[in-house]
């Protein structure tokens, strides 16, 4: 198959065979709403996990920031 990005179980369909049987859509349509609900509470708490772990992280961040990075590029270089 050409123009498939890999992914796990079921049969993938690339780009050349959805313009070649545009039948193929309708098993894509029904992946995606058998697929959504999983999909959204990923994408909930994939974006929970990263403002949590942004807030954990913030004083490590800001000391290497402080501590490397400023004496070594100067006060004005945008850092982490």
């Amino acid at each position: 198959m050409v123009g498939v990005v890999g992914g796990y179980g079921g049969s993938a369909y690339g780009i050349t065979e959805l313009i070649a049987d545009p039948s193929l859509f309708e098993n894509v349509a029904m992946n995606a709403q058998k697929n959504a609900v999983g999909m959204a509470i990923q994408g909930a708490t994939v974006g929970i996990g990263f403002r949590l772990f942004k807030k954990m992280l913030r004083r490590p961040i800001a000391n290497v920031n402080r501590n490397i990075f400023t004496p070594l590029l100067g006060k004005g270089v945008v850092r982490l």
